[in-house]
């Protein structure tokens, strides 16, 4: 009988190692945002994805330039994860409750510094599938929308060389797509406007359809969903420091109207704030409001103009948006949306 516990310690360290791993995919729960999925990429500011899983531990397998953080949302509780450069295996829950848990991660930096690449996911217990909010919206903005220099210290601070400043998670869009429950899509990009732009000098209408924000050959056809309203931000990059573009109306114009084609039963909200002065931001506003009222007078009754100035007490990085200002923004969209499309509390 002594030789029994001899035989069965390998077969009982081997059942241990097993169910260690009981099941690994290469798939999410579900995506979050506007992903490549083909590739499994993600490079907008707030994509990413989302774990549902029954067990105890989670491992996710992600390749990244080393230049990105993401926020992690384990069953309620956030946290920062800084990425490495490379293939890594993260360990981003352990020792939970045996039972049915969330994991959502989404990007805090936006695609300058490189797309993210989802490779696998492990669990000792089993994956289930994700249903996403029937409530959605979809940002197109710039810096202000990407969450750049949200959490700077200092007002004057530079952080374009890093991310570290950077987070979408704290900006206008995300806390009222936490407070309303709905799913949020963000396409924006630092520097960007709608006819002229800062550094590369691509403009908005040369990134929306992108899968990515560096898929400059083109994407695969995107399947968005039916968005139930549309907040455009875009103006700042087009009006800031005396700027005036000639084709501004012009371009504005196209934009709402390639996007009222593609959602044509969206609410669609031309919104401009909070960081341009006077002159500059009535300039803008004049300009915005000129292609709202001409397109509201030719049929399009589902579309409005949407100031989201508030008062600034504090800055982030270059005099941008502080999270006490971001906050303010919220509640402005966040009642807006609560009166337009009668949504109260979360579904």
């Amino acid at each position: 009988m002594g030789i029994f516990p001899c035989l069965y310690a390998p077969l009982l360290l081997l059942v241990s190692l097993q169910s260690a791993v009981a099941e690994e995919v290469s798939a999410p729960s579900r995506w979050i945002g506007r992903v490549a999925e083909d590739r499994r990429e993600f490079g907008w500011p707030g994509s990413g994805l989302e774990m549902v899983f029954r067990g105890t531990s989670l491992e996710l397998s992600l390749e990244d330039s080393g230049n990105n953080s993401v926020m992690l949302d384990v069953d309620g509780h956030v946290s920062r994860l800084d990425l490495a450069k490379g293939s890594k295996l993260y360990v981003v829950a352990d020792g939970l409750p045996n039972g049915q848990h969330s994991v959502r991660l989404t990007r805090r930096t936006e695609g300058l510094f490189g797309n993210t690449r989802f490779l696998s996911a492990e669990t000792d217990g089993s994956f289930l599938q994700s249903r996403p909010s029937p409530r959605r919206l979809l940002v197109v903005g710039d810096s202000i929308s990407a969450g750049y220099g949200v959490e700077a210290k200092i007002a004057g601070c530079k952080p374009d060389a890093n991310a570290e400043a950077e987070n979408q998670y704290l900006t206008y869009e995300a806390i009222t797509g936490r407070t309303l429950g709905s799913d949020v899509t963000t396409l924006a990009k630092s520097g960007i406007g709608v006819s002229r732009a800062d550094d590369d000098g691509e403009v908005m209408a040369g990134l929306i359809d992108r899968a990515t924000p560096t898929d400059k050959n083109g994407s695969p056809s995107l399947s968005d969903p039916d968005y139930q309203a549309i907040i455009v931000n875009l103006g700042t990059n087009d009006f800031g420091s005396g700027l005036r573009p000639p084709t501004f109306v012009k371009d504005y114009a196209a934009l709402l109207s390639k996007l009222r084609t593609e959602h044509p039963d969206a609410l669609i909200y031309a919104a401009l704030g909070p960081m341009l002065s006077d002159p500059d931001f009535a300039a803008g506003e004049a300009a915005v409001k000129a292609v709202v009222d001409s397109r509201i007078a030719a049929g399009d009754t589902r579309l409005h103009y949407l100031r989201l100035r508030v008062a600034v007490g504090s800055y982030g990085c270059n005099w941008h948006p502080s999270p006490p200002t971001h906050a303010a923004m919220a509640q402005i969209l966040t009642d807006r949306l609560r009166k337009d499309l009668n949504w109260s509390a979360a579904p």
